[in-house]
């Protein structure tokens, strides 16, 4: 374990971590987010904010492109064979995004929610020629927008 830890550079968007199972440990990538707040750029209740979207995404299970089919379902009559949470997962993912607007909420979609990295947003995203310093504004301003919305 120490051999691993002496070959790990400090630099690495890795943390290490303690398992279920007493005595062992594991390496965790550190997302963006993380890695934001660590640097300081964005603050407690920045983080917060998308720690809590991330946790309804997982909710609402949108982490595949199919699962998006229906999400307007939400509003709409009858039963969609869903449970209560998972579709008010959704209707709150849905005002999310209402609140943060279009290019925020892509970022917020992709970064937050699907745990890209800027560098993959950037290159899926190349038809906006939008860069990565545009993006990290993008996405901070959601944030802040966030925490305003759910009043964290």
């Amino acid at each position: 374990m120490t051999e691993q830890l002496l070959r790990r550079d400090p630099g690495e968007p890795f943390v290490l971590e303690e398992t279920m199972k007493a005595g062992e440990h594991r390496f965790r990538r550190i997302d963006t987010i993380e890695q934001w707040k660590k640097a300081g750029i964005i603050g407690e209740k920045q983080f917060a904010a998308a720690r809590q979207f991330a946790a309804i995404f997982d909710c609402a299970g949108f982490q595949d492109r199919f699962s998006v089919q229906c999400f307007d379902r939400v509003d709409g009559g009858g039963f969609t064979g869903e449970p209560e949470r998972v579709l008010m997962a959704k209707d709150n993912i849905r005002q999310a995004m209402y609140v943060v607007g279009q290019i925020g909420g892509s970022a917020l979609w992709d970064i937050v929610g699907l745990g890209h990295t800027m560098q993959e947003y950037c290159k899926r995203h190349s038809w906006t020629r939008a860069n990565q310093t545009m993006v990290k504004g993008a996405l901070v301003a959601s944030l802040d927008a966030l925490v305003y919305h759910w009043r964290i």
